[in-house]
């Protein structure tokens, strides 16, 4: 009411402020000259009281203060500001303001008279002592010679001796007060402890790391103890209590208490970048000045305006749009990629299935879903393999605890490389610097990861070994560790399980174990006339992003449902992924997780491509074993033939990857084993009683069991009751470094975690 007369007020929830919003008013009631107190009138004062104690409160502080007392009929038992208002004007309201009175003058109208002139003269000591030493000498003797002088009908002796009174008492309470300062232990770092274990939350990580969780406007933010911004919230509620700055030291004194009791006394909570998994939740970090997160269950998703603590930033982090439910929003992602691929999926019949309370639920609808079937209305839409790759590859990105694929996208100059990178970024992880130059060393490569949910590594011309592994720790989950600066023993750890995407110009994955973990996403070249400028690209992108972000939102709750009842008849490599993507595909269109599988391994399929295409030895061993069925000989006869096949191929045996020993060559068969056996070309490798490394190659047709290789290797090498009886291809050519366990290769030095 008050505020629709015109009025500026604020007004406490109870019948008073409370004494710890004192300081918090203060601050307010500072910025304007004159403030204005209206308390309900009612029988047993109570609000008049309150009112009373914050106004005196001000008073002391340097405020000027008027109490405004609302009239109240004889017969009415309460009379508040709504009321008031409701019934009279606000000119009327404005003429009780010009007549309002101090709090010292309510404190003298509220005083009772004794009749025995001792008494009354005792009682009015009293107060003065009690209540008028608070305010500066003026407005104590006014008060004094005039409302006292009135009410109690003092005369000019009885005046000069209250103002004695008065004058002793403010010495006493001086000397009490210099006394406290005096007896007060408290320095500015106790001060410092006090306010933060008062008005924060303090709890440690699971590397013991402690952080803090506290209020700042109207949201709460998480942030590490010794991070600035920590730093200068508590700087900030020192200032508001104290008014002074503190010192550095006190600072550092206070930090240092406070990590222990984070550390010691806090409780232990996981925090995750950007994605988390919390009570069977899915959750997504916004990332906004508000500090708000999206939570997404199989009823569908919502924004939460204080999330439990889960996340944690880092610099790096910048904040999502607000998502957006639209019908089909995800497929407008696609009028934004330019990917090469083939028409439709039919699906891979009898890949992966549905179990049956899945199917009945399914044909009633699902929540979220849009249609009686429950799926998308785009049932029979034309996508590419690549596209359906690409759906489920962004939108498992925001599953969290799983293996998550590299994407490896590729294309000729002009292909929008980093464009695409870019959209990928803007879509699962916003960052203030969105894509990166590939680290030349191992420690800025694991800050990389550590700091980003979704790391973008740009233009690349290759990967050296130690960051191909790296990069296959980061899709499975791994870390790294390193000696903390100026300590000798201690150690910083590094862990993550990230997403993570390349570009360049040609493949940029070639290592088995790297294409293993990848998806292929080749970019066509975009023709001149189809060119837009840039700003009108990210112009358009910007409009629909919130509608994509909903739409991923959307199917990822449908996919929640339908997760628990899928099962895959035949596990590929990164089943995580590859039953997530079922999922995904069936939540976008009924039959889109068989669509899903069939474009999964055409991908496993180009990879393998790649990874032998890539590799000297593979492509030696095909060329090998063409006119072959089957092998079996030495390792180190092997490498002498494949030497043979190197030079007549023209396979460059110079080159670092070409193996120059036995045992070398077994650890390059290892990396490209799963790849030869998917073209039909597969190994087995054993070790005979003469310590002898062997190998024995057979082609196979798809499905073949590796049981059948190993034991027609056997037979072809005479094993009987546990030894070799013989064995063929030179078995007396014997290298004392044919090891199968020998040392790894001097760019596996890093600590794995």
């Amino acid at each position: 009411m008050a505020l629709q007369a015109g009025f500026s007020c604020i007004s406490p929830v109870t019948v008073r402020f409370r004494k710890a919003d004192y300081p918090k008013f203060l601050q307010l009631a500072k910025r304007v000259e004159q403030v204005y107190i209206c308390n309900d009138q009612e029988d047993n004062h109570a609000g008049e009281s309150g009112a009373l104690d914050t106004a005196t409160f001000l008073e002391t502080n340097g405020v000027s203060v008027r109490l405004v007392r609302l009239p109240r009929p004889e017969d009415v038992s309460k009379v508040d500001l709504a009321e008031y208002l409701r019934d009279n004007p606000a000119d009327a309201f404005r003429g009780l303001m010009a007549e309002a009175c101090s709090c010292w003058e309510l404190m003298v109208d509220r005083l009772v008279v004794p009749a025995n002139r001792v008494e009354a003269i005792r009682a009015v000591q009293d107060f003065v002592k009690r209540d008028l030493v608070k305010c500066d000498n003026l407005t104590a003797g006014t008060i004094i010679k005039f409302n006292l002088k009135e009410k109690f009908g003092l005369d000019s002796t009885e005046i000069r001796e209250l103002l004695k009174v008065r004058g002793a008492a403010v010495k006493e309470v001086e000397k009490e007060k210099e006394k406290e300062e005096k007896e007060d232990k408290r320095t500015q770092s106790d001060i410092l402890i006090e306010l933060a274990l008062s008005a924060a939350t303090l709890f440690h990580d699971e590397q013991q790391e402690p952080f803090a969780r506290f209020y700042v406007s109207d949201h709460f933010e998480i942030w590490p103890l010794r991070n600035k911004f920590f730093k200068r919230w508590l700087v900030g509620k020192y200032f508001e209590t104290t008014g002074k700055a503190p010192n550095s030291d006190a600072i550092g004194q206070a930090l240092n208490v406070l990590e222990a009791k984070a550390v010691f006394d806090g409780p232990e909570h996981v925090l995750s970048l950007r994605v988390a998994e919390h009570d069977g939740c899915i959750w997504y970090d916004l990332g906004d000045e508000k500090w708000r997160a999206v939570k997404i269950t199989a009823g569908g998703w919502e924004i939460v305006n204080s999330p439990p603590i889960i996340f944690r930033r880092f610099k790096n982090t910048a904040a999502q749009v607000e998502p957006a439910s639209v019908a089909d929003g995800i497929f407008k992602l696609l009028d934004f990629v330019n990917l090469k691929g083939t028409g439709a999926t039919s699906g891979a019949s009898g890949a992966s299935k549905l179990e049956a309370p899945y199917t009945e639920a399914y044909s009633g609808g699902h929540p979220g879903a849009s249609g009686a079937s429950g799926a998308s209305k785009y049932l029979l839409r034309d996508l590419k393999k690549t596209e359906r790759l690409l759906l489920a590859y962004v939108i498992a990105s925001y599953v969290p605890g799983i293996p998550h694929p590299i994407g490896d996208a590729s294309g000729e100059k002009g292909a929008a490389k980093s464009t695409f990178m870019r959209i990928l970024r803007k879509l699962v992880d916003p960052a203030n610097m969105e894509i990166y130059t590939m680290p030349t060393d191992r420690n800025e490569l694991a800050l990389n990861l550590t700091t980003n949910y979704l790391a973008s590594y740009d233009n690349l011309d290759g990967l050296s070994p130690w960051q191909s592994d790296m990069l296959c720790g980061a899709a499975t989950g791994s870390g790294v560790t390193k000696r903390e600066l100026y300590s000798d023993m201690e150690e910083v750890i590094l862990k993550y399980r990230r997403c993570v995407c390349l570009n360049g110009i040609n493949s940029v994955v070639t290592r088995a174990d790297l294409l293993d973990r990848a998806i292929l996403f080749k970019l066509n070249r975009i023709d001149p006339e189809d060119r837009r400028d840039e700003s009108e690209f990210w112009a358009a992108f910007e409009e629909v992003r919130p509608v994509i972000l909903g739409g991923i939102f959307d199917t990822l709750s449908r996919a929640i449902a339908i997760f628990p009842t899928v099962k895959l008849d035949s596990k590929p490599r990164m089943a995580d992924f590859a039953k997530w993507g079922y999922a995904i595909g069936e939540a976008i269109e009924v039959g889109g997780g068989e669509a899903f599988i069939d474009a999964y391994y055409d991908n496993i399929h180009q990879a393998s491509e790649e990874a032998v295409s890539s590799s000297p030895v593979a492509s030696a061993v095909i060329a090998f074993m063409a006119n072959k069925n089957e092998w079996t000989g030495t390792m180190t006869s092997l490498l002498g033939f494949l030497d043979e096949v190197a030079n007549r191929e023209r396979i460059n045996t110079k080159a670092k990857g070409w193996p120059k020993a036995a045992h070398i060559l077994t650890k390059r068969l290892k990396l490209v084993k799963s790849n030869l056996s998917d073209i039909g070309i597969c190994f087995e490798i054993t070790r005979g009683e003469n310590n002898l490394s062997y190998v024995s190659f057979q082609r196979v047709t798809c499905g073949s069991s590796q049981s059948s290789i190993s034991s027609k290797m056997q037979e072809n090498q005479g094993f009987q009751g546990g030894s070799f009886a013989g064995a063929s291809d030179n078995p007396g050519a014997s290298s004392s470094s044919d090891d199968l366990y020998s040392r790894e290769d001097e760019d596996d030095d890093c600590c794995w975690i």
